[in-house]
């Protein structure tokens, strides 16, 4: 698991890229986040996203 902390604090207190994140990063950890807290596994064709994903512990797969 990785500490998403920094992502929530870029995303709230200043802007992302102030902190190297990107908005598409923001938006898959975001989705990830969700899915791991509701057990659901997700999907996607963006390898990038897949990698996230994984990084934040949610059950994914590419496809």
């Amino acid at each position: 698991m990785v500490d998403t902390s920094i992502i929530v604090r870029a995303a709230t207190t200043t802007t992302p890229a102030e902190h190297g994140v990107a908005s598409g990063a923001i938006c898959d950890c975001l989705l990830a986040e969700t899915a791991r807290e509701h057990d659901a596994t997700l999907m996607s064709l963006d390898q990038r996203a897949v990698t996230r994903y994984s990084l934040v512990g949610t059950t994914n797969q590419l496809v």
